[in-house]
């Protein structure tokens, strides 16, 4: 069940609108290139598409650097949040444990 819940988590970015890779803007830049190459370019729909997911703009150096960000981005993201918040939470906890005593006064550090 871990596995399944690091497995939604890696994709959850594509629901999110916040992020860039959310699946509404890009379902809207496929339908602005799709008019772009119908409208402007006077293409068919074949030929819009194959412009479209070309593999030589898909396979790219720069997709693919683009693609490798993305995961490791990601494997970053997974190994190094729980630590982040294991340090919030103990970075609280001091903070509300030193102001127990009436020694230490607020802003004092």
């Amino acid at each position: 069940m871990e596995h399944l819940d690091q497995i939604s988590a890696i994709f959850s970015d594509f629901i999110n609108p916040k992020k860039r890779i959310f699946v509404g803007y890009l379902v809207l830049s496929f339908l602005i290139a799709l008019v772009f190459q119908v409208g402007i370019r006077k293409s068919s729909a074949k030929g819009a598409f194959g412009a479209i997911f070309d593999r030589k703009i898909l396979l790219s150096r720069s997709s693919v650097a683009d693609y490798k960000i993305f995961v490791i981005n990601q494997v970053i993201t997974m190994l190094v949040s729980p630590l982040l918040l294991t340090q919030i939470a103990i970075a609280t906890s001091v903070f509300f444990f030193l102001h127990r005593f009436e020694f230490v006064t607020s802003g004092q550090f």
